[in-house]
């Protein structure tokens, strides 16, 4: 399959899809510093092709040892090979991260590439690119490390937000209007993701604010109790917007005398802000969320007006929450 992959007249077509991508990106971005120039759209497109087709060909070749593995005969492997490369989500995701990998490259990281216009461009789900972008940053061979975090950063940016577009895949599984089978394990494996990613930055903001363990332990408690029964909380809003709900009502609880204002002060100096990608967001991260479709609030608002409300019940439920009602200090 490797060997016919440069020659196949759709996969050109893919290339071709790329270079129109490309041409429709910025490449002169403008910092406070100084403007970066990028190198010639021709070199840079034959850049980010060449970096497609080797993603494709080590892609390709994990995915024949695997066949190998598993013992599947030679030829039902080549034909399972072939229905691989074809699909439109495999090489559209493939193509994404080439472009992801080239910008860093050529850009040093600079702003201005927006992921969910390269996604939507290329026709791709935020759960079809989490999926592939994954083995994309680890079996991808001669990715510089700094640009494969770039990627994994434009994961994070899926779990933080795109996944949660009110008519997203993911979004329509949960509310029960899309019933595939292969939803289903896709659903489980994004909500363990979003675990994962939130218990990271719990223990980070957990550390920063000098909570005890027991603490902690109580704020990942009550965000896994939100996103088993509330999961609607995070439609239309980032995952750190309600982290911070958490952690805040976890402070109520316990009575640790810690103001909304302190909470967002220490999680301004978490580690994933300081990647321009997410320093843009703010202050509209916690001065700017979704309430109803054309209606913002700031944080505090978001917490006294829906949060609580919808929370109530369920951390009630635990005898030892008596849940504070309203925020009363800034």
């Amino acid at each position: 399959v490797s060997s016919s992959i440069r020659s196949s007249c759709m996969l050109q077509q893919i290339a071709s899809r790329a270079r129109e991508l490309l041409a429709s990106l910025t490449l002169l971005e403008e910092s406070s510093e100084k403007r970066v120039f990028l190198r010639s759209r021709e070199e840079t497109e034959s850049d980010c092709i060449a970096v497609f087709f080797t993603a494709l060909e080590a892609l390709m070749k994990h995915e024949k040892s695997a066949q190998e593995a598993r013992q599947v005969p030679a030829e039902k492997t080549k034909a399972e090979l072939f229905h691989v490369i074809f699909s439109p989500t495999f090489t559209g995701t493939a193509l994404s991260c080439s472009v992801l990998t080239t910008w860093w490259i050529r850009n040093k990281g600079a702003s201005g590439l927006s992921l969910s216009r390269v996604l939507s461009s290329l026709g791709l789900g935020p759960l079809d690119f989490l999926k592939l972008s994954r083995r994309f940053c680890s079996q991808v061979p001669c990715i510089p490390p700094c640009a494969a975090k770039f990627v994994a950063i434009s994961q994070q940016q899926v779990i933080d937000s795109l996944a949660w577009t009110p008519n997203s895949s993911l979004v329509k599984a949960l509310s029960g209007t899309k019933h595939e089978n292969a939803r289903k394990a896709e659903v489980q494996s994004f909500m363990a993701m979003m675990l994962g990613l939130a218990s990271m930055r719990i223990r980070e903001l957990g550390a920063m604010l000098r909570l005890s363990p027991v603490a902690t332990e109580r704020v990942w408690t009550t965000f896994k109790v939100v996103l088993s029964n509330h999961w609607d909380l995070f439609v239309d809003r980032r995952m750190d917007q309600v982290l911070l709900c958490c952690v805040y009502s976890t402070s109520k609880l316990l009575d640790l005398k810690l103001s909304f204002k302190g909470i967002v002060q220490a999680y301004l100096q978490s580690a994933h802000l300081q990647q321009q990608s997410y320093a843009e967001l703010l202050p509209n991260l916690y001065r700017s969320v979704r309430i109803r479709a054309e209606t913002s609030v700031d944080l505090i608002e978001f917490y006294n007006r829906v949060f609580v409300p919808t929370v109530r019940t369920s951390l009630m439920q635990n005898p030892d929450h008596v849940f504070s009602s309203v925020v009363r200090d800034a």
